[in-house]
């Protein structure tokens, strides 16, 4: 399993991605001061291989967390440049406009909810090479 994670200074975005069904099979955004609680969560629940960490403004003082809490993976850090716009694009393809915001350019509405979790969706699919299924 491959968890990809976004990392921010207030809340963190994941992606669990499983490689024999192709497919995200779970997403979320956490607290940041909650991360470590849930990885040891997710830690129990899937076998994780690889982390994915965005290479972003929070990257390094992430790392350093992780591995301060004894977190011992191969960390594989991937280009965040864009990716915001990206989870934009994919968060109205799940989400389409109803009603009225049909007629709205898209790049004029702003997504109803934090897209984190879709930022790491983003993150997989750039080393993947590939957009995975996405489930929850």
């Amino acid at each position: 399993m491959i968890l990809s994670i976004d990392p921010g200074r207030e809340k963190t975005g994941v992606a669990i991605y499983d490689p024999l069904t192709r497919a995200v099979i779970y997403h979320d955004i956490v607290p940041t001061r909650n991360f470590a609680k849930r990885f040891i969560e997710w830690e129990e629940k899937y076998s994780l291989k690889t982390l994915l960490l965005g290479d972003g403004t929070f990257s390094k003082s992430f790392q350093a967390e992780l591995k301060k809490m004894g977190f011992d993976y191969k960390i594989v850090l991937v280009d965040e440049a864009y990716s915001t716009l990206e989870a934009r694009k994919i968060y109205f393809d799940l989400n389409p406009p109803r009603g009225w915001r049909k007629l709205i350019p898209l790049s004029l509405q702003t997504p109803s909810k934090p897209i984190d979790d879709l930022v790491a969706i983003v993150l997989l699919k750039r080393y993947l090479g590939e957009m995975p299924q996405i489930g929850k």
